[in-house]
């Protein structure tokens, strides 16, 4: 299941960054987000570009701390990176 909008890229997509490779979940969200498979590095990141957070060979990322909102969610690895928006109720 793929439950996050893939908003852009950069760099040709690896296949372990794929949206069918790779699930992102769940979304909306109310305390975590959840990856298929552990990701390189993890970037939270409000829409005004503002870092909350980041984290490196992670399955998963806690909002538990954060207001309801759209945030911004950038999956890195050596190569390229993948953006996803966030909403957390």
């Amino acid at each position: 299941e793929y439950s996050a909008e893939v908003s852009g890229t950069t760099g040709p997509l690896p296949l372990h960054l794929s949206p069918a490779l790779l699930s992102v979940f769940p979304n909306p969200c109310k305390d975590w987000i959840y990856f298929s498979k552990p990701i390189e590095k993890v970037a939270l990141l409000t829409l005004g570009g503002q870092l909350i957070d980041s984290q490196s060979d992670t399955d998963r990322l806690s909002l538990t701390a954060l207001p309801s909102g759209i945030y911004l969610l950038i999956l890195m690895d050596r190569t390229s990176s993948r953006s996803l928006r966030i909403i957390k109720e």
